[in-house]
């Protein structure tokens, strides 16, 4: 007999994130068949689950393979797991797995490749951005083929969503001495509804669908991702009805090269990211909080949402985004600063409007809007006199190369957070994003006790001091929380339902009526040449 604690905290992580034991809701009566075509603009960097992306979506993996459980929206649903039992202490998870889960050769699902990717990931030469996922977790031990047991360090709130582990075919990869670098990373077995039948680099992946998947998913027979060169190519291609879904689309085309678009709709939902500047902290001047806050403070945020995102964002006050539920409301836009605060502080380290401070500024090249947003701060802080801005696109292997060696000034990125809101990656001491050098003991106490209470309501106390603190500390000057942006075809059938960001992780629940069907023989836009 559990005891009325346990049976209190039980009902709470319950409720906390509401156990849906049943699957997701299937359309009504979806016709099967047919090619379903998307645009995107950027390749995959890895179609393994273990080893995410650091820049891209990863909803791909959801397509590909199944996980242990599923977590969308605050909800959990079964997945290889029909169903799970917390243990008296609530400190282990007893997972019982469906028999009737293969892998796209035919080969059983069994408790042996959760542990497989498990080790894998948490391996001391593995840099998988999950590893963080795992750190309150004592063991994972196999009963038997079927049942699966995670033993944690303590219960806390978030503990089923880390449960979210996505299965690996140990009978294939066991032998091979690093998986980064096979043939797998792109042409991977996997246990999903679709399986990867085609990949060429830089062009498309097609997936067909898994006829012995458990579920009576996948309606379409095809899903093919066509990488287009940028978000202008992408719209044409949908214009054109080469495609039937566009991703990756910016303000700029959704205003201009979508404006007469009349085949279907335009989305757009408030982004779990925010668009950061980082610093270097290890070096001087950058380490000054006061010239951080001046600088910060001369940023014209509203004149980026103006002309870089046509309105399709909104001003960022935090590095957690309004959308998730531990973002602070009471915090107060950034205190705005005039030049002579400028001239001031530059002067104490010597420089001058005949010298000025010469700062280079690090992105993605494959980020446009990074660009953008990189010209924007240009132009303002150039104003001044007092600053020279050099703005260096770099390659992804590059722009981390350099984050990595501290090789930097400031740099721009994005940093994503679901409902278990885990910034330690980015701000700990020693994170494994923690590009800036930043190291407070109260800030690692904070991230570590939010993780491990079994409160909400306690965890965002805890998430809403540290807000306070990051802004008054300013390791990163959170700019933008951008909207994302998409457009589809008026054939495509049940996609509305998961358009505020769950769509390419439910492709497997759209379909196509087989009198709008389209076939087509090629997918490439044909260009004038001049």
């Amino acid at each position: 007999m559990r005891n009325f604690l346990g049976v209190i905290i039980l009902i709470y992580l319950s409720l906390t994130y509401s156990c849906v034991r049943i699957g997701r809701e299937l359309p009504q009566n979806p016709e099967k068949g047919g090619v379903l075509a998307i645009g995107i603009t950027q390749d995959f960097e890895s179609l393994i689950p273990s080893f995410p992306s650091t820049r891209q979506d990863n909803s791909i993996f959801d397509l590909i393979y199944y996980p242990l459980i599923r977590v969308e929206k605050n909800k959990v649903y079964p997945g290889i797991a029909s169903e799970w039992e917390f243990s008296e202490d609530l400190k282990t998870i007893t997972f019982y797995l469906r028999k009737d889960a293969k892998w796209h050769d035919g080969k059983p699902v069994t408790a042996s490749d959760f542990i497989f990717a498990y080790k894998l990931i948490i391996s001391p030469n593995s840099n998988s951005l999950l590893k963080g996922n795992f750190r309150f977790v004592k063991n994972i031990e196999k009963i038997s083929d079927y049942v699966l047991k995670i033993e944690f360090t303590h219960p806390y709130s978030s503990q089923l969503i880390d449960c979210e582990i996505y299965p690996l075919p140990e009978h294939i990869l066991k032998e091979i001495p690093d998986i980064r670098t096979s043939d797998f990373l792109f042409k991977p077995i996997g246990n999903g509804p679709y399986k990867v039948i085609e990949y060429i680099k830089g062009d498309r992946l097609v997936l067909e669908k898994f006829n012995e998947f458990f579920e009576k998913t996948g309606f379409v027979d095809r899903i093919v991702f066509k990488i287009y060169d940028t978000p202008q190519d992408v719209a044409e291609a949908l214009k054109m009805d080469l495609i039937d879904i566009g991703f990756s689309l910016i303000p700029d085309v959704v205003m201009d090269g979508l404006r007469n678009f009349d085949k279907g709709k335009i989305k757009n939902y408030e982004s779990n990211r925010v668009i950061f500047i980082g610093w270097n902290l290890k070096k001087e001047v950058f380490n000054n909080i006061k010239f951080r806050k001046i600088f910060s403070g001369l940023l014209n945020v509203d004149s980026i949402i103006k002309n870089v995102f046509k309105g399709y964002a909104v001003k960022a006050k935090s590095i957690i985004p309004p959308s998730i539920w531990a973002y602070d409301s009471t915090l107060k836009d950034l205190e705005k600063t005039e030049t002579q605060e400028l001239i001031s502080i530059l002067a104490e380290y010597g420089y001058t409007n005949r010298k000025p401070f010469v700062i280079n500024i690090l992105y993605d090249n494959t980020q446009e809007l990074y660009r953008r947003i990189a010209e924007d701060i240009k132009k303002g802080l150039e104003k001044t006199g007092l600053m020279k801005i050099n703005l260096l696109a770099l390659s992804p292997v590059e722009f981390f190369s350099k984050l990595i060696s501290s090789d930097f000034d400031i740099f721009l990125l994005s940093y994503p957070l679901n409902e278990k809101v885990d910034l330690s990656p980015l701000l700990s001491t020693g994170g494994i994003f923690n590009f800036m050098g930043y190291s407070n003991k109260k800030v690692d106490s904070l991230l570590n006790l939010s993780m491990m209470t079994l409160n909400r309501k306690n965890a965002k106390k805890m998430l809403s001091s540290l807000q306070k603190m990051l802004q008054s500390e300013l390791p990163v000057t959170p700019l933008i929380v951008p909207q994302e942006i998409f457009a589809f075809s008026e054939r495509i059938k049940n996609l509305e339902n998961y358009a505020s960001g769950l769509v390419i992780s439910n492709l497997d629940l759209v379909w196509i009526p087989s009198a709008n069907r389209k076939e087509r023989v090629s997918f490439e836009i044909k260009k004038e040449i001049l």
